[in-house]
């Protein structure tokens, strides 16, 4: 996993642990999917809009969860920060060090961490 979300905007690659589930998932959807391109998350809607580019690599996700939660019939809509932020928590209750936790979440700091576990 690659990100910019580092101080200085540094670009920073790390190893993550998958799922065995998340990794079949995935192999899955680089066999079929519709694109060929070194990215996972591709844009694929043939819509016609300003960010229209199939296969380009997916960028514009301001509105990506609400919609995806309207469609679900989620009243309240909720972003990417909340699902790390409950994947934390549920860690944390089965028991990981928060050490553990840190490096899954990418944090720099333990204190990071322990925020983000308070809530």
């Amino acid at each position: 996993m690659s990100t910019r979300k580092t101080r200085g905007s540094a670009l920073r690659r790390d190893w993550l642990p998958i799922l065995p589930e998340l990794h079949e998932a995935l192999e899955w959807w680089h066999s079929h999917r519709p694109y060929r391109g070194d990215n996972v998350f591709m844009m694929l809607d043939d819509t016609i809009h300003c960010y229209h580019q199939p296969g380009a690599p997916y960028k514009h996700r301001q509105k990506f969860m609400a919609r995806l939660c309207k469609r679900a019939g989620i009243e309240r809509p909720f972003g990417f920060q909340a699902i790390r932020h409950r994947r934390a928590v549920d860690l944390y209750k089965q028991g990981p060090r928060l050490r553990d936790i840190q490096l899954w979440l990418r944090h720099e700091s333990a204190a990071t961490t322990e925020r983000s576990l308070k809530g």
